[in-house]
């Protein structure tokens, strides 16, 4: 036969069994917490890794846009310095060869 339970001895039961579900559910947050904690780090790092990434991309393209405006630069200071086009400014205050200086500069 079946014991019957006192409801001062059936309370302390459920008392028991919610603190053990209670603790079993602030485990499982704490380790959902831990979890997310560990994702969001390494998300965080590999967004730093991105950055360093693209910064230095970004130098490299700065650099390297550098020098191609200093090549420039040169080749228009060759080309103003030389002697075709010395003579091309020179004859084109002559009446009439403008227009024939043009149309040598178009091709």
């Amino acid at each position: 036969m079946s014991r019957s339970l006192e409801p001062v001895e059936i309370t302390a039961a459920l008392d028991a069994l919610s603190l053990e579900q209670a603790l079993l559910d602030t485990e499982l947050a704490n380790a959902r917490v831990i979890d997310l904690t560990r994702r969001l780090l390494e998300a965080n790092a590999e967004v730093e890794r991105m950055r360093a990434q693209l910064d230095a991309v970004e130098r490299g393209e700065m650099d390297r846009l550098r020098a191609e405006r200093d090549e420039l630069a040169a080749f228009k200071q060759r080309l103003l310095g030389s002697a075709p086009y010395r003579l091309l400014t020179k004859a084109r205050k002559v009446p009439g060869v403008s227009a024939v200086a043009a149309r040598v500069l178009r091709g």
